[in-house]
């Protein structure tokens, strides 16, 4: 009999660093994102696409099924499990805190607005949160002129506004984009893509 193959890829290890988007255009059913040849979002396929800037540490791209399970009396392990939750989010610190175009996005209850000589952030008695489709684009560790893209169609910063001031450190201000369900979507596509090109 013979051997079964291992599977040890390194064109399959993926490493930093990447860039996070905001306002990239939702795709349609069964597409993406539409990428420029070096990995930016086209910019006639996505007008509204702002750059996130630089962060402290790079992104977390999370996905995260919260599982329920059916037990029988009868049985001593579980005999049904079911997904009631999704979580799908992208997390990190951004450093670019001065940014007030930037800031809108991630305090829910900003407004932002500019006259002469100054630049600000309103906050207080806003009920609606703003929410944004959001792209984390990293080129392939492994060929650069391909790219691997973790999209959410739907976010909000559920972080809210959050800095330490320090002279010993710089200012970072955590970001916590997390996906809304866009219930006309077919299931199974409602929240997010992960994708590379080959």
């Amino acid at each position: 009999m013979p051997a079964t193959a291992k599977n040890y890829q390194t064109s399959m290890v993926e490493l930093g660093p990447g860039d996070i988007w905001l306002n990239v255009a939702v795709p349609g059913a069964g597409a993406r994102i539409t990428l420029f040849t070096d990995g930016t979002p086209d910019a006639t396929a996505n007008p509204s696409a702002k750059h996130l800037g630089m962060t402290a540490d790079g992104a977390k791209l999370i996905y995260t099924p919260n599982i329920t399970e059916f037990e029988s009396d009868e049985q001593t392990v579980p005999i049904i499990v079911q997904n009631v939750k999704e979580i799908l989010a992208i997390q990190g610190n951004m450093i670019q805190t001065l940014d007030s175009t930037l800031l809108n996005n991630l305090i829910a209850g900003a407004t932002r607005s500019t006259g002469a000589g100054y630049e600000q952030n309103t906050i207080g008695g806003k009920i609606t949160v703003p929410t944004f489709t959001i792209a984390y684009i990293a080129p392939v560790y492994a060929d650069t002129t391909k790219f691997m893209v973790y999209n959410i169609y739907n976010a909000y910063n559920k972080a809210g506004f959050n800095m330490d001031l320090s002279r010993k450190k710089m200012a970072a201000i955590p970001f916590d984009f997390q996906a809304l369900s866009i219930s006309s979507r077919a299931t199974g596509d409602q929240a997010g893509n992960i994708w590379k090109s080959v």
